[in-house]
């Protein structure tokens, strides 16, 4: 029988079929394991953070505009507040109180609690990414003109819009004006000589999108993905022990080695990485279900995609349709 991780199901399949073997699901196994590493990345976001810096050579592009006194003071005192509330919240916790009283004495989520307690440093936000405008497609060859000499607004518009751009002459006006160097003033500018620099691609850090990253073999990313990386695995011990336990339970519980699952949890057990162990604990467990699931070869793969098949009829009957259209739609016109 197989059936999901949840102890309400193994409950369920031991009293109705207390003879048959269990299987767990592979596709719920590898999922909580993903879950653990995101919540491993999620206490890493300075090493996520700091690789992407790393990486792209700057913290700003140079055609992004520079935080003036104000706003730099500004990002610095925000920090600061998170700074502080990230040390109080670990002061509480070492103090003995729950997440729930901490919750309510700070007046925050506990949801925030918990990422909190998860980080070994203070979070940093996430850097917004450049917004897509009807301009951004024809900015390489903007560049590449600006670089070659032609610097006049005008011209330039002519001849995107004989390319297809249907944006306003502002949108220009703003991009070229950032390339610009020197006071503004009014009439025609000077021809300036310094290249304007290609704006590197940004690097994704949140832990969901890391984390997928460092799943498939390095020859498959591309080039800024492999530094990335590098960076990342060279600089945060924590990352890339996690790595190689997630890549080596896929290959276990892919290649069908059960002889492999007690070392692997051996190690996960040791391994330093709370997270890590806490799922190894999980799977102790649930230990007669996931083993079957690396030596059998049942899962529920069928019924999870009826699953999915029937959510998606539903969506697209907008919940207006009965039940019995809702039969036909789903078993075909033979029960028409």
């Amino acid at each position: 029988m197989s059936r999901d991780r949840g102890a309400t199901f193994a409950e369920g399949a031991t009293q109705g079929a207390p003879q048959a073997v269990q299987v767990a699901d592979r596709f719920h196994v590898l999922k909580n394991l993903m879950e653990a590493f995101q919540r491993v990345l999620g206490g890493e976001h300075a090493a996520l953070h700091a690789a992407a810096h790393v990486v792209v050579e700057a913290p700003l592009p140079t055609t992004t505009r520079p935080l003036t006194a104000p706003e730099r003071e500004a990002c610095e005192h925000a920090q600061a507040r998170r700074q502080a509330r990230y040390e109080q919240v670990q002061q509480l916790r070492t103090a003995g109180k729950t997440i729930r009283e901490i919750a309510t004495e700070l007046h925050m989520g506990q949801n925030t609690i918990q990422r909190l307690l998860r980080a070994a440093s203070c979070p940093v936000p996430a850097q917004r990414q450049r917004r897509t405008t009807l301009l951004s497609p024809f900015e390489p060859y903007l560049r590449e003109r600006w670089n070659g000499g032609e610097q006049n607004g005008q011209r330039l518009l002519r001849e995107i819009r004989e390319q297809g751009y249907g944006g306003s002459q502002a949108t220009l006006y703003g991009l070229v004006g950032r390339w610009r160097t020197g006071p503004r003033h009014r009439g025609p500018y000077a021809r300036q000589d310094t290249p304007v620099r290609p704006i590197p691609p940004p690097v994704r850090t949140s832990p969901r999108e890391v984390s997928w990253l460092l799943l498939p073999p390095e020859d498959e990313l591309k080039a800024q993905e492999a530094a990335y990386l590098t960076e990342l695995l060279r600089s945060n011990t924590t990352v890339a022990t996690t790595r190689e336990a997630v890549h080596t339970f896929f290959a276990l519980l892919r290649e069908r080695q059960p002889d492999q699952l007690d070392v692997w949890l051996e190690q996960a057990s040791t391994s330093g990485v709370r997270e890590l162990a806490a799922f190894a604990a999980g799977v102790r467990r649930d230990y007669g279900a996931v083993r079957a699931a690396c030596e059998l070869p049942w899962s529920q793969g069928q019924t999870e995609g009826q699953v999915n098949r029937l959510k998606l009829l539903k969506r697209q009957m907008y919940g207006r349709a009965k039940l019995d259209l809702l039969r036909c739609r789903l078993l075909g016109p033979s029960v028409a």
